[in-house]
């Protein structure tokens, strides 16, 4: 769950930073290693990662779920 707290996103209680290593969760339940960059002074989120040597990037938004890597 996402809540944006003084001016920063956080991730189960703790804040995001731009270079973080997270995992995002794909539709099948899959869990999905990613870096997190921030545009929009820091407003917008984006998890970046390696797909078959290319370089990808979505746009963290409500229907996302993140977690801190295990």
């Amino acid at each position: 769950m996402l809540d944006w707290l003084d001016s920063r996103w956080h991730c189960e209680g703790r804040p995001i930073h731009a270079g973080c290593g997270m995992e995002v969760c794909w539709p099948d339940g899959t869990w999905q290693r990613v870096r997190i960059e921030s545009g929009d002074a820091g407003r917008k989120l984006f998890a970046c990662f390696n797909y078959h040597g290319l370089d990808l990037s979505i746009r963290v938004d409500d229907s996302c779920q993140l977690r801190w890597p295990i």
